[in-house]
């Protein structure tokens, strides 16, 4: 009776723990580490497909778990699906973008639309090497933007992504004195003067060259961004980057539209924030240099 006894446990061991193929013992363990599926369950789910691949028939009928594999994959598909899409949608908005039309996009271009075949013939096969791609691709791109924007004399103020270097609302005054930054020729307003007179008017512009100004009122606009040249405090010409422009118009009385400046004044300015977080106006140069003037 004891060694009957005796057999029957050691046959029970076996049942629990010796009778399961160690590659399908293994294959189960890979699985089960697993867990949660996410970005980087990649190479996990990975490795359990191989290891599942490599076993027979017959092995492959004793995994237990396969569902939770299956159920793996899948989610990594939906997700891969998801984030391949987001990257696209990313590269649409920016590819006619200021930035991107001083970048290569050669490569971008050609990794988008491999993508774009991917999604519409649903190769799930394909998902983790084009998500890899098009991440990297875009990576790429995003710090030559990065790399652009730090380049720039204007500050990117992050309120509005389409106009990166717009300045807020909040920030712009209605009212303004500004002299220009660098001492200019006679030729140049030596003091831009914003207020307002009187409640029914609007606030009146005045561009004081040589002591003298007419009335000019104002509109601004958010425009797609722009480069400039400007000259810094320093003399130099840098480039900043503008998306708030501002056109002047002589006041409608007759007296004004004399300003024998009016055909300069009436050019496009450019509103931004510098780097020292100063609002700045940009003004063409009225001796017909190619750069612009900054006054704050």
């Amino acid at each position: 009776m004891k060694v009957w006894l005796a057999v029957a446990g050691f046959v029970s061991v076996l049942a629990l723990s010796g009778c399961v193929d160690p590659a399908v013992r293994d294959t189960m363990k890979a699985i089960d580490a697993i867990g949660e599926v996410t970005l980087e369950s990649m190479d996990s789910i990975d490795a359990a497909n191989e290891q599942y691949d490599a076993l027979d028939a017959e092995q492959k009928e004793q995994v237990e778990n396969y569902g939770t594999l299956e159920s793996a994959n899948d989610d990594l598909s939906k997700l891969l699906y998801s984030e391949i899409s987001e990257a696209l949608e990313k590269f649409d908005s920016e590819k006619t973008g200021y930035f991107a039309s001083r970048y290569d996009l050669a490569e971008l271009n050609a990794v988008a639309e491999d993508a774009r075949k991917a999604l519409e013939s649903s190769d799930e096969g394909a998902y983790a090497d084009i998500h890899e791609a098009i991440k990297d691709e875009l990576s790429e791109f995003e710090k030559f933007v990065k790399d652009e924007r730090r380049k720039s004399y204007s500050v990117d103020m992050g309120e509005d992504p389409a106009f990166p270097f717009a300045v807020p609302s909040f920030t712009l005054p209605t009212e303004w004195s500004l002299k220009p930054a660098v001492m200019q020729t006679s030729s140049h307003p030596n003091w831009v003067l914003c207020e307002k007179e009187a409640v029914d008017l609007p606030p009146y512009v005045n561009f004081f060259i040589n002591g003298s100004s007419r009335d000019y009122t104002y509109e601004v606009a958010s425009v797609p961004t722009k480069a400039i040249s400007v000259q810094n405090e320093d003399g130099e010409i840098v480039e900043a980057l503008v998306n708030t422009e501002v056109r002047f118009t002589a006041a409608f009385e007759q007296w004004a539209n004399n300003d024998p400046n009016k055909e300069l004044n009436e050019r496009p300015g450019y509103f931004f924030v510098d780097r020292d977080f100063n609002c700045c106006l940009a003004l063409q140069n009225y001796d017909g240099e190619d750069y612009y003037v900054i006054y704050r």
